[in-house]
């Protein structure tokens, strides 16, 4: 069995067992080189993850603080339209109250004429 078309024929197979070996020993230092690699590559994206989480914690810290806020700009909103409602039904009675004055003392004063006209 020859490894290349030019080669000459090996003599014997503890040449081959050499060869094999030695071919052996290559493709294991470059299995340890790319794991190397892939470890050091796996170093730095669990860096980048713990920057991450960093960052996501960063954020859910501002989302509570930009929540409390909004609750609290929620209330005061809250509070603002129910002091609104409340003046509007005072002015709401005052408009009322000031008809119903109104309507009496036309009710009144029909009365009075009626009365001095001598309808009734």
């Amino acid at each position: 069995m020859r490894a290349y078309k030019h080669e000459t024929p090996m003599k014997d197979d503890s040449t081959r067992i050499a060869l094999l070996e030695q071919s052996i020993d290559h493709i294991n230092q470059t299995m340890l080189r790319i794991e190397k690699r892939f470890d050091a590559i796996d170093k730095r994206f669990d860096e980048v993850d713990r920057r991450f989480d960093d960052v996501d914690r960063r954020f859910e810290k501002m989302e509570s603080k930009m929540d409390s806020r909004f609750e609290q700009v929620d209330r005061r909103f809250d509070q603002m339209q129910d002091q609104m409602n409340r003046r509007f039904e005072k002015v709401d009675n005052r408009m009322w109250a000031l008809f119903m004055w109104m309507i009496g003392g036309f009710a009144g004063i029909l009365g009075l004429l009626a009365h001095s006209m001598h309808w009734f």
